[in-house]
């Protein structure tokens, strides 16, 4: 869901430092998104959901081992989980699997499993609780937080304080975990969420200003939301939140020395990049590479994408053989 890769590393002509020097063809590395999965715990979960309770169709949406989300993409996702509440006097009350991490499905299956609805729903506390944590994680790649939750929040100094207070709560940790670079998207699971709060989150979440109206119409004011009514539409949608995530951004299998990067050829699909260009490519630092403009949307548009790049060996410094 991140993107694609290009060629396998290896050098031409003599590919040493000095002397007869070929050139080297550097591997691309899609950087992997991190996804904090926040489930709302409370008790509403325990109603129906097409024939289910609310709290089951989620949890197999995510961890059903045939094709469950988690399951699906935890290869090229780093995923955690942080189940919330308010339990015996302790709020948020979390039930956390940490830090992020790949092939992490049994990790979280055998903490998600053991849980049930419990009470309350302080999704503020809880946005708030989650965000140093994912903050310190120092990966590379985009991080995300994914809010599902079936109902207007309440907060920790008022546990049914179903009110405009507590949906603000939200929207301002939404938006200091934007400020940290960490979006946060969210999943309304049945019907009691309202449509005003979902839009705020949203928008807070992609750091969008609150819409100018409510239904929101103009695609660049207003974030998406999601309220599936089926189990499929549920993964349809935790599945497209997480593609959302793909990235223009890739890790290099090399160092290229800084103002000789121009000096290599990269292409996307065969055709010949830009470099510092417009809709081309640029480097970040020493090893990584961003596309942008016409060169990225390419690059977001074709799953089956083929990126490549050769550098002059005495531009960049390969990795050890």
């Amino acid at each position: 869901p991140q993107g694609s890769g290009g060629a396998s590393t290896s050098s031409g002509g003599n590919g040493g430092a000095g002397g007869d020097c070929g050139s080297v063809d550097v591997s691309f590395e899609p950087q992997t998104p991190t996804v904090v999965l926040l489930i709302d715990q409370s008790g509403s979960m325990s109603q129906g959901f097409g024939g289910q309770s609310r709290w089951n169709v989620v949890y197999d949406a995510l961890m059903n081992p045939n094709n469950g989300v988690v399951k699906s993409l935890e290869g090229k996702v780093r995923f955690a989980l942080a189940l919330y509440t308010w339990a015996s006097g302790s709020c948020p009350a979390l039930v956390e699997v940490t830090p992020p991490a790949l092939n992490n499905h049994s990790n979280i299956d055998a903490v998600y499993s053991q849980q049930l609805p419990l009470a309350n729903t302080p999704t503020g506390d809880s946005i708030a609780a989650i965000t140093p944590g994912l903050v310190a994680f120092n990966e590379p790649g985009p991080k995300l937080i994914i809010l599902a939750t079936d109902g207007d929040p309440d907060r920790c100094g008022a546990p049914d304080g179903h009110d405009n207070i507590s949906k603000q709560l939200v929207v301002d940790k939404v938006t200091d975990a934007y400020n940290q670079n960490i979006e946060t998207v969210i999943i309304a699971v049945g019907d009691q969420v309202s449509a005003h709060h979902q839009q705020d989150v949203a928008n807070a979440g992609k750091g969008l200003p609150a819409p100018p109206n409510y239904p929101c119409t103009n695609p660049a004011m207003c974030a998406p939301t999601y309220e599936p009514t089926t189990k499929q539409a549920l993964i349809n949608a935790f599945t497209d939140i997480i593609n959302g995530q793909r990235t223009c951004v890739f890790n290099l299998d090399g160092q290229v020395i800084p103002g000789k990067e121009c000096e290599g050829t990269v292409t996307i699909n065969g055709q010949e990049i830009t470099c510092n260009g417009a809709d081309g490519w640029k480097l970040n630092g020493v090893s990584e590479i961003e596309f942008v403009g016409a060169a990225c949307d390419t690059i977001m548009n074709d799953a089956n994408v083929m990126i490549a790049a050769s550098f002059p060996c005495g531009s960049i410094v390969p990795p050890p053989q």
